[in-house]
């Protein structure tokens, strides 16, 4: 078997050897990979349960962007915007009073009903406070009852959510329930619960450790509007209720060289009065007195001439 012969100045490939510190590296990479993936899994862990952790960064920033370093912001803070789009700037002012001033002027001008104008001073958990209490006043019906979904997961200013509305609380009743089986087959902590006028009772079911200082010690007025009268148009009619009276009719009679008839008594109804029976062959001159009493005394004087 034959073999090819290398050549005698042919060079064998020099291995060099690896360096020490190409292994430092790696071993570096490796720990800060580790301690990242740990990171993440605690992160995942801590937040596991609130799968709305997106929505609670956008509410605090949105409330941040519109606490002001000092003096008050105007807001308009609408319930009915998604998460990041329900508080809009409107002004700011340099010291309560004038704040106050604007806040009253923009409260008249505004024309939607689902718009509160508040009041922000440079407290974040202050302005925390007036969205969760302006969420629940927005939910407080000014008559009847509504039915309310609570999610704790979401953050304030989107925690209720407007269900129905009853005027008979049996029927609020029997709605919280069915609505209660069905909000718990899509989450266990949603609570259902109904919200009357008494603005109070309503902020007691929602906060758990609720302090009646809350609401008077904040900026804002937290009052539910008296309930709409509907416009009636009062339609004036006068019914006249004349009773049962007798009227007597007097004949007097003078005759001409005639003979005239006896004198005769004639009762009268509501309708009017009855009239007198005179013989055909008799000329006279007929005054008739009529009294009726309706409340109050009407005399008639009505005289005919004989034909």
């Amino acid at each position: 078997m034959s073999h090819s012969v290398e050549p005698s100045d042919d060079k064998k490939p020099v291995v060099k050897e690896k360096d020490p510190h190409n292994y430092r590296k790696v071993g570096y990479s490796m720990i800060v990979i580790s301690v990242s993936l740990v990171a993440i899994g605690l992160l995942v862990w801590a937040i596991g349960n609130n799968y709305h952790f997106a929505s609670d960064i956008m509410a605090g920033q949105e409330i941040d962007a519109m606490t002001p370093k000092s003096g008050y912001t105007l807001v308009a803070f609408d319930y009915t915007q998604p998460v990041g789009a329900k508080i809009k700037y409107l002004d700011h002012a340099d010291n309560l009073i004038d704040a106050k001033k604007s806040q009253s002027q923009d409260i008249q001008a505004k024309t939607d009903q689902h718009v509160q104008i508040l009041i922000f001073n440079s407290f974040r958990e202050n302005n925390t406070d007036s969205i969760e209490l302006a969420e629940i006043l927005s939910m407080t019906p000014s008559d009847g009852y509504n039915i309310i979904s609570l999610n704790p997961a979401f953050p304030a200013g989107a925690k209720l959510s407007n269900l129905k509305h009853e005027t008979k609380l049996a029927n609020a009743t029997n709605d919280q329930k069915n609505s209660q089986d069905d909000q718990t087959k899509v989450d266990p902590a949603i609570k259902v619960m109904i919200f009357g006028s008494n603005y109070d009772d309503n902020l007691s079911q929602v906060l758990g450790n609720y302090d009646p200082n809350m609401v008077s010690k904040n900026l804002n007025q937290f009052v539910v509007p008296p309930p709409a009268q509907a416009e009636t148009q009062n339609a004036t009619s006068v019914t006249t209720q004349i009773p049962p009276t007798s009227a007597t009719v007097s004949n007097q009679t003078t005759s001409t060289n005639q003979t005239t008839s006896a004198n005769q008594t004639t009762s009268a109804d509501q309708t009017g009065v009855n009239p007198v029976n005179l013989s055909d062959n008799s000329t006279m001159i007929t005054k008739n007195l009529i009294d009726v009493s309706l409340g109050e005394n009407v005399t008639i004087n009505a005289s005919s001439p004989s034909k």
